[in-house]
């Protein structure tokens, strides 16, 4: 019982803090807008931070000066667009959606965020189809040269998609990641590792569930941003006393960005050695597509 209410406890505030993780871009934005009649700091108004600023802490020259907000090293942009879904198992279905998808990667000082998050509603041949997700954690990152360095971060991923054929959930709290980043004028990179807690979930095909209860998980994450390319990638092993084969996720999405507008494919892949009713192994791909416009918020 009392492992009974912690479980619930924790899923109550995992949520609440999904739902702060979604209207943080928001909140990044008007503070922006709020410092738009403040002076941009400039190279020559750091000197009184002790060093000349290197080259990725100065405003990149495509930004105008008279661009509200401040120059931060790193990226913060959300997506509004349309998304088409197609599920390449049986049953084999098609889904259009309304869809926003938010990305940052962003350095404070010291003090290091990354962030991913989805929200999409529509209809296709399984019914109302969509769901909603983030994936956030803050620490720190120290320079070990110009612009890169190791990462450690705490955080959080939830997120519930599905339709009346596939339903998947998930409360990952804590999360611990660790790697190495580079945030310079022309590249932005990550490679790191992740290991959590998931507190609770659920994984539901035709075949059978699966349910995910105090179930630890490891995996490995990367995200890339060059020229006009921007890719994530992750994988994730859940129940690490089971079989490797257990119950394993991996995803990727790659978009094309010209100026204000995106074209994006993406991929998610669960597996499943084994499930409630004792069926065979299970599987379940999901493609999909979208175009959008890009709203950036914080540079």
């Amino acid at each position: 019982m009392t492992q009974l209410r912690a479980r619930r406890s924790a899923a109550r505030w995992g949520w609440l803090a999904l739902c702060a993780t979604l209207l943080a871009p928001k909140v990044l934005r008007a503070q922006s807008a709020d410092q738009a009649s403040t002076p941009m700091l400039t190279p020559a108004a750091t000197p009184a931070q002790g060093r000349p600023p290197s080259e990725w802490e100065q405003k990149p020259p495509e930004i105008p000066d008279d661009t509200p907000g401040r120059w931060r090293p790193g990226r913060a942009s959300r997506q509004y667009g349309v998304r088409l879904g197609v599920s390449s198992d049986a049953p084999r279905t098609v889904a259009g959606m309304l869809w926003t998808h938010g990305v940052g990667d962003m350095q404070f000082g010291l003090l290091s965020t990354r962030y991913r998050d989805f929200a999409a509603l529509g209809v296709g041949g399984s019914g109302l189809e969509g769901g909603i997700g983030t994936d956030f954690a803050m620490g720190i990152r120290p320079d070990l040269a110009a612009g890169q360095g190791p990462v450690l971060r705490a955080g959080l991923r939830a997120e519930l998609f599905g339709n009346q054929d596939f339903y998947t959930s998930w409360l990952e709290l804590p999360q611990l990641q660790l790697g190495y980043a580079w945030l310079l004028p022309k590249l932005r990179a990550e490679l790191g590792g992740r290991a959590g807690e998931v507190l609770t979930g659920r994984f539901v095909t035709p075949e059978g569930r699966r349910k995910i209860n105090l179930h630890p998980d490891v995996g490995a994450y990367a995200t890339l941003q060059l020229s006009v390319v921007r890719l994530d990638l992750e994988w994730t092993w859940v129940d690490l006393a089971d079989s490797f084969e257990s119950l394993q996720r991996a995803g990727g999405r790659v978009c094309i960005v010209v100026r204000r507008w995106s074209a994006c494919a993406d991929a998610q892949r669960w597996t499943a050695a084994r499930l409630e009713n004792g069926s065979a192994a299970t599987q379940w791909l999901y493609l999909g597509a979208s175009a959008a416009y890009i709203d950036e918020e914080l540079r």
